[in-house]
């Protein structure tokens, strides 16, 4: 990783694979090599276990309302995707298990507070009496939310890598020179929406009288504020950008199975990138969510995490709305984040639209080190790679260290910061290297790769080929 982008001078540049595929008019990224799949693995392994790994289990303390009927909570375990809330329903034989998704979670802990009661719809509801628990619960979602999308970013550093480092003019994606723009789908009032983003590529490059940054446009028709969506600008308040699947369900991946197939079937949902701080919404343009959903079915997606297609349109339907200037002053800035997903053009992997496109978004935000040089360095926090595991540990956090942080002050409003900024100094403190992680076999069934918690060398096995691989 630390050769992110440094260009290889070797003779013949590109692989026999990518050649071929250049030849036929294919997309280089469908060149890539079994080494290219190998350097993908790791991340995917950390992905899996992250799964699977119980961050909270509790068995008292808490009761649970089911629509009307209030019940005592046998157990409560909170893993890397969901948290299982089990009742014993007196009336009946059977236990009452109740599911709720890692998103109504988080979307939950950023709510403002109602004391001791976490509701999660009308039908479900947790009363937690024991502010220890509560406490346990909150920043173990936190955690939760924090471990995954760190391992999300970790994997765009990997991929931007070796898909970037394939494409034959990635040193001219690497000039922040010229404006990029292009068409993509965001994720608006419910639904994905077809616009036209515009990323200014200097100063003297930026739209008149508009901000400068990341602009969403009906259409390419009229580039001005009559047509602005919303727009994105470099400030303190932007934390994150990588890459997403488009599904919000599992991994879906077996990490002993270790074959291309099960890599390739996983990037082939890696469409989407997730944007993690302000937009900004021009004063006239506030019905512009709420018209998405009333003129089209509403997608079953929740914002900001897509968890199927769902519908994707144009922003012609709302040209009857108010025409006036956009006003910065006045403007509404939502912290809610966004989701894009490139539009791939034909005959261009999805992949490789990815990188195209999230290269100039860092540029224009200034993260991660662009527009200059990546920051690759795993203890700085302005890195893809920050804090990122080292196989076979598999926490972000030691279990020793979150018991630590649970006596630190936490604002639920900025769990995001305060986490990072914990573990900055964590991974720092000389105590850490006498600390036991979580193993990977701890959580899955590896104990032929890693037949000891601590202290064994990290035995990588190569990927299996694919059945029909040559």
């Amino acid at each position: 990783m630390k050769n992110l982008f440094r260009r290889k001078k070797r003779e013949g540049e590109l692989s026999t694979a990518v050649d071929e595929k250049l030849r036929v008019g294919g997309t280089v990224v469908h060149g890539m090599k079994n080494t290219d799949y190998d350097s993908i693995k790791p991340i995917l392994m950390l992905l899996d276990a992250q799964e699977r790994k119980t961050y909270m289990s509790c068995d008292e303390g808490i009761e649970c309302r089911l629509g009307s009927n209030m019940h005592q909570v046998a157990s409560l375990v909170l893993t890397g995707t969901e948290l299982r809330v089990r009742v014993l329903d007196p009336s009946s034989e059977y236990d009452i298990i109740s599911v709720v998704g890692m998103q109504d979670l988080y979307a939950v802990l950023l709510s403002p507070s109602a004391g001791n009661e976490w509701r999660f719809n009308d039908e479900l509801a947790l009363i937690i009496h024991d502010p220890v628990a509560m406490s346990r619960l909150e920043r173990a979602i936190a955690l939760l939310h924090f471990e995954k999308w760190s391992l999300y970013k970790s994997l765009t550093a990997t991929l931007l890598s070796t898909v970037g480092l394939q494409l034959p003019d990635i040193h001219l994606v690497l000039k922040r020179v010229h404006v990029f723009e292009d068409w993509c789908h965001i994720y608006v009032g419910g639904e994905w929406v077809k616009v036209w983003m515009h990323i200014d590529g200097s100063p003297k490059h930026k739209l008149k009288s508009m901000p400068l940054g990341i602009k969403f446009f009906k259409d390419n028709k009229v580039l001005n504020k009559k047509n602005l969506v919303c727009y994105i600008t470099a400030s303190e308040l932007v934390e994150e950008a990588f890459f997403v699947p488009h599904s919000g369900s599992t991994l879906a991946t077996d990490a002993s199975a270790l074959k291309v197939d099960t890599i390739t079937s996983f990037l082939a949902q890696l469409d989407t990138i997730r944007y993690m701080g302000p937009v900004c919404w021009p004063a006239d343009r506030q019905d512009v969510k709420s018209q998405s959903s009333t003129h089209s079915t509403t997608s079953s997606q929740k914002a900001p995490e897509a968890t199927n297609a769902g519908h994707s349109r144009s922003f012609s339907v709302l040209s009857g709305q108010s025409q006036s200037d956009v006003d910065p002053a006045l403007d509404t800035l939502r912290l809610g984040g966004l989701l894009i997903r490139p539009i791939p053009h034909a005959g261009i992997h999805h992949l490789e639209s990815l990188v195209r496109f999230i290269i100039p978004f860092y540029d224009s935000l200034n993260l991660y080190g662009r527009p200059k040089r990546f920051n690759v360095d795993h203890m700085d926090p302005e890195s893809l790679l920050f804090a990122l595991p080292k196989l076979p540990a598999i926490d972000y956090l030691t279990p020793e260290e979150f018991e630590l942080f649970l006596h630190e002050p936490f604002d639920r409003q900025n769990a995001w910061a305060q986490l990072k900024a914990f573990v900055a100094t964590s991974i720092r403190h000389p105590a850490r290297t006498r600390m036991q992680p979580t193993s990977i076999s701890a959580v899955l069934d590896l104990q032929h790769i890693y037949p000891s918690p601590t202290g064994a060398p990290m035995k990588m096995p190569a990927v299996e080929p694919a059945a029909h691989s040559a």
